[in-house]
């Protein structure tokens, strides 16, 4: 009778100590947020500008951008002498392009050490987590190399304005991106102007003579290894429906299948975020380091086993969600956590209206709306 009466005990309390420790995994994910707002902000009073979400095609996201503003500089520093390391190939040397480029060639425990807490949200996974796989490995598409590198759970907003059916965004760095409609063929282009999300590409100075050209889908990709300078493009006027409107990071969606795996769908959906990868050559551009969010998308997804993300697929492969479904989420039941402007963290419902969540993502849409 007693070990009965124990048991029962026992059975109610089990569900409050879990919901305990969720409580505190949460807040250290809200904490998380706080941290990347915090650096954000150092960063523009030291720059004079906001960060971009690359500098230019293939060089670092803004995960790496922001290290020496998450007390990382000594990271921050690893990257840059890796990538200028005599030992790597000669065609990657003092490249700083893409993750295999140098990351890979580093020693594990090395690789792991890339992998900062701040970036993690306990809920999901413990720290030191990254993707090891190396392009050169036998039935591995390219991409799946050049987003290796540590593994992250936040992931910046982005839009376009006016919204559209968006396939998948190249963000060039001088005159214009690009991206793909669904129900048209080819690429479609339009002026860096129409990006309406928080970030940009810096403004970029190369060593060589370069004019863009709307024709040639990756020609200011391909010039990695040209840039002689970079610096910020927007400051906190960009955001002109103002800092305490304006979502800037949210926790990303990785789907249960995709977690920790070095899969095809593991590198798009959990793939590493240090560097923006870009080429023509693959239809995956941004998935890692950004979501894309859009008034005709869900966004959010409603958990790890959201049944819109079928297993071992991803944005534009066979049976894959679109563009914006699913871009965010959490494992936190019921909600996902997002970084605004002024450095506050909501939590929003993961039934949240898309409208709403596109108006909050937007910097220039115009409409004042209430946080949900």
């Amino acid at each position: 009778m007693v070990i009965a009466i124990i048991g029962i005990l026992i059975a109610l309390l089990l569900p409050a100590v879990q919901a305990a420790r969720e409580a505190a995994r949460r807040m250290q994910c809200t904490n998380n947020l706080k941290q990347i707002g915090l650096a954000v902000h150092n960063f523009a009073d030291a720059r004079k500008g906001i960060p971009p979400c690359c500098p230019s095609p293939n060089k670092p996201s803004i995960f790496l951008v922001l290290f020496p503003y998450l007390e990382q500089t000594m990271l921050f520093e690893m990257a840059n002498e890796a990538a200028n390391s005599p030992s790597l190939p000669p065609p990657m040397l003092g490249t700083y392009h893409c993750s295999w480029a140098w990351y890979h060639f580093l020693a594990e425990d090395v690789k792991r050490g890339f992998a900062v807490n701040t970036y993690f949200c306990p809920s999901r996974r413990g720290g030191g987590s990254f993707l090891s796989v190396s392009a050169q490995e036998a039935g591995r598409p390219a991409y799946v190399g050049a987003q290796s590198g540590p593994r992250g759970d936040y992931a910046i907003a982005v839009t376009k304005q006016p919204p559209s059916d968006w396939g998948y965004i190249y963000a060039f760095g001088l005159q214009y991106f690009q991206y793909q409609i669904s129900s048209q063929p080819g690429v479609v282009r339009t002026m860096l102007s129409d990006m309406g999300g928080p970030f940009r590409p810096g403004n970029v100075t190369y060593n060589v003579p370069f004019t863009p050209s709307l024709n040639v889908p990756d020609s200011e990709s391909r010039l990695y290894d040209r840039v002689k300078s970079w610096t910020v493009r927007d400051t906190f006027s960009w955001w002109r429906d103002g800092t305490s409107n304006q979502i800037l990071f949210g926790e990303k969606h990785v789907p249960a299948h995709a977690m920790e795996r070095e899969t095809s769908a593991g590198a798009i959906w959990d793939g590493g975020h240090l560097v923006y990868y870009c080429a023509a050559s693959s239809p995956l551009q941004g998935l890692v380091w950004g979501r894309y969010i859009d008034p005709n998308y869900m966004a959010i997804a409603r958990g790890p086993n959201d049944p819109r993300v079928p297993p071992d697929t991803w944005w534009g492969s066979t049976g894959g969600p679109s563009w914006g479904d699913c871009g965010f989420g959490s494992s936190h039941p019921g909600v996902c956590n997002f970084l605004v402007g002024d450095g506050s963290i909501h939590s929003f419902s993961v039934s949240v209206s898309p409208e709403v969540l596109y108006s909050l993502a937007c910097v220039s849409d115009g409409k004042a709306v209430s946080f949900p």
